[in-house]
């Protein structure tokens, strides 16, 4: 069994650690103010609300104090998470890549032109931004081809390597999709390759009901478990609840199975637990 993991990294970098370290400075910035409002407050605070008490009346200055009190704390918190999230980030980033959670092959996408030496995802170009892609065999850096088919150019290639006898092709779809251009690229692709198995994956940027819309069968569509649906609990691989990064495949009795790295987060704590808005992917097949 073939196990890969997929990640949109919102602009991976090598120097991941230095960033977090860098962050920290805003932290303990938070930490010093913080500590300085409570000891006002403390040393006028006091007498201030006895006297309140007393002749029930408001104190401008002791509501003042209470507000700055309040503000303080929320600013380490933000900047405690965010520091927090940089740092699981960095630690994703290297563990990922040098193969653990027994995943030989990692894909990366949004990784900034100047790291993990880079691959734009448009034919012919060095590098193109944010828009670049990694792909690693255990901790090796390996070069991708380009899915260079007239019917298949966008903004983003397709990108792809043979792994296991399974051409796995891997795309960060144009954002803002409805589905349209992934079902049109996976029918171009279903007639390129009538007979072999292929999967197709990354952040696909429509969800799997868009797709389906467009004439994507059910039985292709790879995609993790949708919780009940509803908005509270649906489950989605993108700080929006959305599921958009998955699989699809030509053989629909094609045994494979595609999740979130951490089953446990969603919403907004994607974004605190990895440091990026989407969940790390594993795909078995």
């Amino acid at each position: 069994m073939v196990k890969l993991v997929f990640w949109n990294t919102e602009g991976a970098s090598d120097h991941a650690f230095d960033i977090a370290e860098y962050h920290k400075q805003f932290l303990d910035g938070a930490l010093r103010s913080q500590t300085a409002t409570r000891k006002r407050s403390k040393a006028i605070g006091v007498a201030t609300r006895a006297m309140r008490r007393s002749i029930g009346r408001k104190d401008t200055k002791i509501d003042r104090l209470l507000e700055r009190e309040i503000h303080s704390d929320h600013i380490v918190e933000r900047e405690g998470q965010r520091y927090a999230s940089k740092v699981r980030k960095a630690k994703l980033l290297r563990d990922l890549r040098i193969g653990l959670y027994q995943c030989k092959h990692t894909f990366f996408c949004e990784v900034t032109s100047t790291s993990f030496d880079a691959q734009s995802s448009r034919v012919g170009r060095i590098t193109d931004g944010l828009k670049c892609y990694s792909y690693f065999h255990r901790g090796v850096k390996k070069k991708l081809k380009h899915i260079n088919v007239e019917t298949l150019r966008s903004p983003r290639a397709i990108m792809g390597i043979q792994i296991g006898g399974i051409p796995c092709l891997f795309w960060h779809a144009p954002s803002g999709g409805n589905g349209q251009a992934v079902a049109k690229n996976f029918k171009q692709l279903c007639k390129l390759s009538p007979q072999r198995p292929f999967l197709l994956f990354g952040d696909l940027n429509a969800e799997p009901e868009q797709v389906k819309k467009y004439g994507v069968p059910e039985e292709c569509i790879i995609a993790p478990p949708q919780g009940d649906g509803t908005r509270i609990n649906k489950k989605g691989t993108r700080i929006s609840n959305k599921i958009l990064d998955y699989a699809l495949t030509n053989v629909p009795k094609y045994r494979a199975r595609c999740r979130p790295l951490y089953d446990s987060l969603e919403g907004f704590q994607i974004k605190v637990g990895t440091g990026s808005d989407h969940m790390p992917m594993i795909l078995q097949y």
